[in-house]
């Protein structure tokens, strides 16, 4: 009664099978239980069933190093092997820890080939500022793992929110869980597992759905920089952005789109260099007709009101 995708998977001869079950456990903690499967052959040599387990891997399962445990010594030593890394150079040793430090439920799920392709990109993504997600689905059908790095400074619980709703929607889940992992390091890794009816998962773009994670994590700043950059050139756009990032207040932000803020840098960096007020008159594309508005900056103090009056009378 299986699919026929999923019924040429039970037929393959594999002998073990790691991956969750679409169960929660009642004991020890609410989590869904590890499967475990052990395939049985006939005489022939052909799959005829299969001894399964189902439960919760201990603590040490989580905390053993992977050289510890045989099935992931095994693992981890064949990945940097496939990846053909000298075992004294730098990159061994940041590849290693990427291993030691993976998710452990993925690292014991994962195929050799598909751990290799990601650890890999993880590697080349070490030290760049830059969004990038990885996905395994599993062989059943019931839940798809994204692994989501991005830049640390940028995360939030209202941004990892966002892209739970991104990933259920792309994945037609029925839910999602996740478990974050910041450190010292300069991107953030979160792992989002969303829920999935077998045989409903729609064809998806890994690019696409990347590109939507990205969007949700841009902020003001960065629509700012790219607009300081679009504007005066990326050196002098580049170091403004970096200057004025955070100098622009909340209310600012509700009311003017970083592109609105270009000219308000530049009035901004006229009063800092002169020793008169900057200001200007301008007439908004989007107000009503007959509507001015005055913009002036002024190093020091607030400008009193008597000041700022003979400068609009004298317009």
């Amino acid at each position: 009664q299986l699919p026929p995708a999923l019924r040429s998977y039970a037929r393959a001869k594999d002998l073990l099978i790691l991956t969750k079950s679409n169960s929660r456990s009642t004991v020890h903690r609410p989590g869904y239980m590890d499967y475990i499967g052990i395939k049985r052959y006939d005489a022939a040599g052909e799959v005829c069933g299969e001894h399964r387990f189902l439960g919760l891997y201990a603590s040490t399962a989580y905390s053993a190093n992977p050289a510890d445990i045989p099935l992931l010594r095994s693992k981890v030593a064949a990945v940097i092997a496939r990846t053909g890394v000298l075992s004294v150079s730098h990159d061994a040793k940041a590849l290693t820890n990427i291993l030691d430090t993976y998710p452990r439920d993925e690292l014991f799920q994962v195929s050799v080939e598909r751990l290799t392709e990601i650890a890999q990109a993880i590697l080349r993504l070490h030290g760049r500022q830059r969004l990038r997600m990885f996905d395994r689905r599993d062989p059943y059908g019931r839940f798809v793992t994204c692994l989501v790095y991005a830049p640390r400074e940028h995360y939030t619980t209202a941004l990892r929110r966002k892209w739970q709703a991104i990933l259920v929607a792309a994945f037609n889940g029925t839910g999602s869980e996740f478990s974050v992992l910041l450190s010292e390091a300069t991107l953030a890794r979160v792992l989002i597992t969303v829920r999935t009816v077998p045989g409903r998962l729609p064809e998806y773009d890994v690019a696409a759905i990347e590109a939507d994670l990205a969007r949700a994590a841009r902020g003001w700043e960065d629509d700012l920089r790219d607009a300081l950059e679009a504007t005066l050139g990326e050196a002098r756009g580049s170091g403004l952005a970096h200057r004025y990032a955070q100098a622009f207040p909340a209310a600012y932000r509700e009311d003017f789109t970083a592109r609105n803020a270009v000219p308000d840098v530049e009035l901004v960096e006229q009063a800092l260099t002169g020793d008169a007020p900057a200001i200007s008159l301008y007439r908004p594309l989007e107000a009503p007709s007959g509507t001015l508005r005055f913009k002036l900056a002024h190093r020091g103090g607030p400008v009193p009101l008597s000041d700022a009056l003979p400068m609009l009378e004298r317009m």
